[in-house]
């Protein structure tokens, strides 16, 4: 140490020599210690100007702020708070939890804000930019998220460790053209890695270069077999279906892809290199911290199976960033498309197979069976979909969503509908289709479905329960389920109509009074969504940013009145206000193009 206090006095070394000194303390004693303590404090009191503080900080921060130390800071905080706001009223379970969400609220919004001061002085710094995306994510903003995303200039292999923060978001929100769009530009990188990576293997061969010949080698491996590259290329093909320019001409579009050969998927342990990088994401959202036991075993989970280099990612980390997905949750992706495809071919050998493998992957998914209550079949309730879509799902720690679920039940439920239709259009008794035909609509499970999924999401905008910085964004997320699903209805009404077309003249009645049900129950559900869309949007152009902030939190109480005033007078007030515009222009361009897709299937 003696060594490291001399070169300190020395300006040109003092930096390194700081650093070494905390590297030293770091190593011998791993754990959080008063030397380490001190001698960060040392740093960050001569470099606390200097952009490069917060990185060079960051790496012995985390190491010593374990999840409980995190939990333990969290729950002195609320309690010294809530302790003092106690002597005015009593607070029950619900004043709690409210208080915790405008807290949440106060710290994420400040946050934002200030990043945004910090950027305009320090734009050099790609950490206050990822953190910028990652809080428009979770606030909902894909405009702003996609904005800085592109900002950040990443490229080659990068993109295989870092594009999980953006992909997929998109078609969440309910942007699918500019997810599509990110989705395709990314893969780019893996297409130019099969001609790319070999020409310098060769390189550096010839010029004797054989360590970097090696680095190629596990490169060009890695980028390959990587699991990011078939996140993307399933979110890709599910993207495109939905945002294909022409819908009139989706149904020939699928006809002729060969889907299911597309995206192949070696089942294999081993196969695939996750390269994601994880330790972008250090912050736990408050009400997952709260909700945590701090057992050392809950600490991490293996998220991800099947890999050559697996990753451990925290509960936290997961729960800050979707889509994180697992190998089954690409499986259920790319089955909803298949299902499009052999529709669209009418092939019912090939559609009831791959139901099987849907309803297989559902039963074996922990905490599906929640939302089905033990019988795929059974259409879940308003309640049971809403419960399966909270951030504290089990799901969440398997690389899922419950929004995942229910767009593949209804995708399950269209499936085993088509069937139905194929196998009552082979019948050439009168009196059994109309038999068999009145037997099975009434268990046709795609109706109650679909009538729960827009209650679903009308009883989102109804809810009472408006404060809390989730309220929008999660609605505009429920509003993005009902979409895609809106689109692999119409799908199936127009491969259906289709098929009926080409059947048996006998039997063309019955099957068109069947098809036609559908099509009465998915236009009267997306003429209330249509209808709820145009009330929000006209709500949010009328009151603006104002209105935004009061429907965060009840204005009424006395810790509303405080938020409101540290919000509205604080040190960043004017960075405050474009965040609010931001975020009001977001939501707007979310909700439109949810709108404009449903307005251009028309029924």
């Amino acid at each position: 140490m003696d060594l490291f206090n001399d070169l300190s006095s020395d300006p040109s070394k003092k930096r390194n020599a700081l650093l070494a000194k905390l590297e030293f303390s770091h190593v011998i004693n791993k754990k959080a210690s008063e030397s380490q303590v001190q001698l960060l404090w040392d740093y960050f009191d001569n470099f606390k100007s200097k952009p490069v503080c917060f990185s060079d900080m960051s790496v012995y921060v985390s190491s010593f702020l374990s999840k409980g130390k995190a939990y333990k800071i969290w729950s002195e905080s609320l309690s010294s708070k809530l302790k003092e706001s106690s002597a005015s009223k009593l607070l029950d379970e619900r004043a709690v939890n409210e208080f915790a969400n405008l807290l949440k609220l106060k710290y994420l919004t400040d946050e934002v804000a200030a990043l945004h001061g910090h950027s305009t002085k320090h734009d050099d710094s790609p950490k206050n930019s990822i953190d910028l995306l990652k809080f428009f994510i979770e606030l909902g903003a894909y405009l702003e998220a996609s904005s800085i995303y592109s900002s950040l200039s990443i490229k080659n292999i990068q993109t295989d460790s870092l594009s999980y923060l953006i992909l997929g978001q998109g078609g969440s929100l309910g942007m699918y053209q500019s997810d599509n769009e990110l989705c395709y530009s990314s893969l780019q990188i893996y297409d130019s890695n099969t001609v790319d990576t070999p020409h310098m293997v060769t390189l550096s061969y010839q010029n004797n270069a054989y360590d970097k010949t090696i680095e190629f080698v596990d490169f060009h491996y890695k980028l390959k077999n990587s699991f990011q590259g078939l996140c993307t290329l399933s979110l890709a093909t599910l993207s495109e279906i939905i945002s294909h320019e022409d819908p009139k001409e989706i149904i020939d579009m699928l006809k002729f892809s060969n889907l299911p050969d597309a995206v192949p998927m070696i089942d294999k342990p081993g196969y695939y290199s996750d390269n994601r990088d994880f330790s972008l994401l250090p912050c736990p959202s408050l009400s997952r911290v709260l909700s945590l036991n701090t057992e050392p075993k809950e600490d991490q989970q293996k998220s991800f199976i099947k890999m050559q280099t697996p990753k451990f990612a925290s509960i936290e980390q997961s729960t800050r960033s979707l889509p994180i997905m697992s190998f089954d949750s690409i499986s259920l992706n790319l089955k909803i498309s298949h299902a499009l495809y052999y529709v669209s071919l009418n092939n019912i050998k090939e559609l009831t197979r791959n139901s099987e493998e849907i309803r297989s992957l559902l039963k074996k998914i922990n905490g599906s069976q929640a939302l089905f209550e033990g019988n795929v079949e059974k259409s879940p309730s308003v309640s049971l979909m809403d419960s399966i879509s909270k951030k504290d799902s089990l799901l969440f720690e398997q690389g899922f969503s419950g929004l995942d679920l229910i767009k593949a039940k209804i995708v399950l439920d269209l499936s085993s509908f088509a069937i139905r239709i194929s196998e009552l259009s082979n019948e050439t008794n009168d009196d059994t289709i109309n038999a068999t035909a009145a037997k099975t609509t009434s268990q046709y499970s795609i109706f109650s479905t679909l009538k729960n999924l827009t209650n679903f999401l009308i009883n989102v905008r109804n809810s009472e329960i408006f404060e809390g910085v989730d309220y929008l964004p999660q609605f505009i997320r429920k509003a993005s389920l009902f979409t895609e699903c809106y689109t692999f209805v119409w799908i199936f009404y127009k491969s259906l109509s289709e098929t009926i077309n080409n059947s048996k003249e006998a039997n063309k009645d019955i099957l068109s009074k069947n098809v036609q049900s559908l099509h009465e129950a998915i236009k009267s559900h997306s003429e209330n969504i249509l209808s709820l869309f145009e009330q929000i949007t006209a709500n949010l152009k009328k009151n603006g940013e104002q209105k935004i902030l009061e429907g965060w939190f009840n204005l009424s109480t006395e810790i509303g009145i405080t938020v409101a005033s540290t919000i509205n007078h604080g040190e960043y007030l004017k960075s405050a206000n474009k965040v609010r515009s931001s975020l009001k222009d977001s939501w707007i361009a979310s909700i439109k193009s949810m709108k404009n897709e449903i307005i251009r299937r028309p029924l």
